[in-house]
């Protein structure tokens, strides 16, 4: 009850059918990622936006093809109503928690982003659920703490494959 996804349950080769079983029934909050709003609507590719040829392109035809090939479709309808944002309250502040960015879930927000990426996801998040103190994100893969105008911006990384190196 103190857990929270932020998408992606099925991304980079995880056994799909079971983690998602596993997902649904353990009781731990998710937030759809890319992952999940595309096997949901039956896409061909994980709507990550990577560049045609790249390393990541090119994986993720294997483990995306295979996770679509691997869960049914009582599956692909939980992954449809998992929703995009979720909000909590922790030590007397209000998180607000997203996969990539607010309006474009397969957005990839690094550490090293510019000051107006989080300034602008920021202020979608405000506008769509009101004030929050922090906000917990995932995708870029790369966990993180990041100091912003606004609040703590936190990227938890991904369980399914270690941090990237370079």
């Amino acid at each position: 009850d103190r857990m929270i996804c932020t998408g992606d349950v099925v991304a980079y080769c995880a056994d799909p059918h079971a983690v998602s079983d596993r997902m649904q029934d353990s009781g731990i909050a998710v937030v759809a990622g890319n992952c999940e709003k595309q096997l949901a609507a039956g896409a061909m590719d994980c709507g990550c936006g990577f560049e045609d040829g790249s390393a990541c392109d090119l994986l993720s035809v294997g483990w995306y093809g295979y996770a679509s090939a691997q869960i049914t479709q009582a599956q692909r309808d939980w992954m449809g109503q998992v929703p995009d944002i979720l909000s909590f309250h922790h030590a007397g502040k209000r998180y607000a928690v997203i996969h990539g960015g607010h309006h474009d879930i397969a957005r990839f927000i690094w550490p090293v982003s510019p000051k107006a990426v989080f300034d602008a996801e920021w202020q979608a998040v405000e506008r769509s659920i009101g004030p929050v103190d922090g906000i917990i994100a995932g995708h870029c893969g790369v966990a993180f703490e990041r100091q912003t105008a606004r609040g703590m911006w936190i990227n938890a990384g991904v369980i399914g494959m270690p941090p990237n190196d370079g």
